[in-house]
């Protein structure tokens, strides 16, 4: 490859960026469009396009730089399970890393942001399970890869579908008890809509918010959570699970020309009652079947009471493959100890509640 030329791109490249994350397997969040909802909370955005001596765009790689207890974080991605570089998928290997190592030394030497850390997650693909040129072109650029636990977490899991969906999935994948959970939830008369106008948005923001406090971490906004709502409307549905004309789960679900994504599900105690959660992915994962898509992504995945949920529904556990440079120390031990202790404030009362085998742990842990 003769010339690797690394910009920023700027707006008027947005449906480029796009289009080229729709051709060559990128994540919803990848998208450009997520500057405008990263906006709210002060991000600084920083997208990165490799052209060739021909213009073709050889790769796009996302960057937001995020400012919390007096360190610089750069980040990509925010949110989600893919992050990272998209390269042209028809580029050799020796290509792709080419490509790869290119971003990363502009990144060390043009970049005109300074920063204290940071963080890249790998784009992550059904077929692409393991690793790739990227990942030993972070590896030579000295990013240090976070381990992940012996049980593959944090991870996604990715589902891939295929038609009929009363043959190949629900009969041939998913077994019994899963079934039964979703007749159950038939049974108890809870339906299923796409809210195709947000008539339920108002709730559905309630929802995320008590949803949040259950789970005792900072809240989205307002203004963010129907700017998820709103800023990709053609790539967007909302599935409501109605109890007595009642919202009691929302199922949020974004779209690329080959994924639909799972991005939120909020529910109160009387979905848990009903199985609701299990009928609301049911018809989100039929309703992709139903409409051509390739693969169902679960989102997130940190602990073992979700991952033996989400494992339920027979998709692949994908581990995140995520890397971190830290420029500062100093910066990067203050972060830590700051999240640390936030962390530990807001689940202050789960830690009081277990203190006892918290106790014991520490306890075995200086005996070894």
């Amino acid at each position: 490859m003769k010339t690797i030329h690394i910009c920023k791109a700027t707006p008027a490249e947005k449906n480029q960026w796009d289009t080229f994350v729709d051709e060559n397997m990128g994540s919803f969040f990848h998208y450009y469009g997520w500057n405008d909802i990263f906006s709210h909370k002060k991000w600084e955005s920083i997208q990165l396009i490799a052209r060739n001596e021909t213009d073709q765009i050889l790769g796009i790689f996302p960057l937001y730089l995020i400012k919390r207890h007096c360190c610089k974080l750069l980040k990509s991605l925010p949110e989600g399970a893919s992050g990272g570089m998209v390269i042209k998928n028809t580029l050799a290997s020796d290509e792709k890393k080419q490509v790869a190592d290119a971003f990363l030394t502009y990144m060390d030497k043009d970049l005109d942001v300074s920063y204290h850390r940071i963080d890249i997650s790998e784009n992550l693909t059904y077929e692409e399970d393991q690793e790739t040129p990227v990942t030993h072109s972070l590896r030579n650029h000295g990013y240090h890869q976070i381990k992940t636990l012996a049980s593959g977490l944090p991870s996604t899991f990715i589902l891939p579908l295929s038609a009929p969906f009363e043959e190949k999935i629900w009969k041939e994948q998913w077994n019994g008890n899963l079934r039964n959970n979703i007749r159950k939830a038939q049974r108890q008369k809870v339906t299923v809509i796409q809210d195709t106008t947000l008539t339920y948005e108002t709730e559905f923001i309630q929802m995320m918010h008590q949803h949040y406090q259950r789970m005792q971490t900072p809240s989205l906004s307002d203004e963010e959570l129907h700017q998820r709502l709103h800023v990709f409307p053609n790539k967007t549905r909302l599935f409501v699970a109605l109890h007595n004309n009642k919202p009691i789960a929302f199922l949020l679900c974004y779209y690329t020309p080959s994924t639909v994504f799972f991005s939120k599900l909020p529910h109160d105690f009387e979905a848990r009652k009903y199985q609701t959660n299990a009928l609301i992915c049911y018809h989100g994962i039929k309703h992709a079947c139903e409409q051509g898509y390739s693969y169902v992504e679960f989102g997130l995945t940190f602990n073992k009471n979700q991952a033996r949920w989400k494992s339920k529904f027979k998709g692949k556990q994908i581990p995140i493959r995520h890397f971190q440079k830290r420029p500062s120390s100093s910066h990067c031990l203050y972060y830590d100890v700051m999240d640390h202790l936030a962390w530990n404030f807001r689940n202050r009362k789960s830690l009081w509640d277990e203190k006892d085998k918290i106790k014991k742990r520490l306890i075995n842990q200086i005996k070894k």
